[in-house]
């Protein structure tokens, strides 16, 4: 029957090869069981953070050919302007098998080039004027995919459930936010907004698809990402529309006056 092991340490105890070996696959183990059930993508972390000519890729998690990639440090990736459309991606090599490890390399890399290998992944993609700073500052949610000076993340695939990579989580949590400020009174609005906000990974993608088509009005439908972001934009016109005259959606709260 199956049966968890945790090896016990203490003095006067030999030192076994099994209990060295279960200290080495607890954690592989435990983090391929934890996401199994997500595609390939980005699975958590990898966030990045500008400065003045330093883009920093921060430590995280991804999924390739079904296989739960740590990277356990952060890497510093010097940028400059350029009137050219830029990609952000991340390489994964090959292993390299030795006697002691198996051992992948992880590389960054800026290019003008957005044909993605079956081993990269995109991270981020902008376009940066002579003179001018990247930012991430976004102003609403259509400012994500502002051509220049703005780090777009609306193309990276993130590891998602039901087999399919979703959008990223810090897209859905901006959306999810300016929807409760507009104080929206759509059911369907609230019930995602409550479930994007408390995700910290990306949402299933048919959650996505089935929420949009169902308040836009639309026979169902598979959305690209471009899709999903430019229809989460159009939902946040629709709900200022809604406020501005006072119009509720057929899903919207209602009251009766009797006189």
């Amino acid at each position: 029957m199956p049966t968890s092991k945790t090896p016990i340490f203490t003095k006067g105890r030999i030192l076994k090869i099994e209990m060295l070996e279960q200290m080495r696959d607890y954690p592989l183990d435990a983090l391929d069981i934890l996401t199994q059930p997500f595609s390939d993508g980005i699975i958590t972390g990898l966030h990045i953070s500008i400065s003045e000519s330093v883009l920093t890729v921060h430590k995280g998690i991804i999924k390739y050919n079904g296989t739960a990639y740590l990277i356990p440090s952060s890497t510093e990736i010097t940028y400059g302007s350029s009137e050219e459309d830029t990609i952000l991606k991340i390489i994964i090599h090959p292993p390299n098998i030795t006697e002691d490890y198996t051992e992948t390399q992880f590389e960054f890399q800026l290019t003008s080039n957005f044909e993605l290998e079956t081993h990269e992944m995109e991270l981020a993609r902008f376009k940066l004027k002579p003179g001018a700073y990247l930012r991430d500052d976004y102003q609403d949610l259509a400012d994500f995919v502002t051509v220049y000076n703005t780090v777009n993340v609306v193309h990276c695939a993130y590891a998602g459930l039901g087999g399919e990579a979703s959008i990223s989580p810090d897209v859905t949590a901006y959306f999810a936010r300016e929807l409760m400020v507009n104080e929206t009174e759509n059911l369907h609005d609230i019930a995602i907004c409550y479930s994007l906000l408390n995700e910290t990974r990306a949402i299933r993608r048919e959650v996505l698809e089935r929420y949009i088509t169902t308040r836009l009005g639309r026979p169902y439908a598979k959305l690209s990402n471009t899709e999903i972001h430019q229809s989460l934009v159009s939902i946040i016109t629709k709900v200022k529309q809604e406020r501005r005259t006072g119009a509720a959606s057929f899903t919207g709260s209602r009251r009766l006056i009797v006189d």
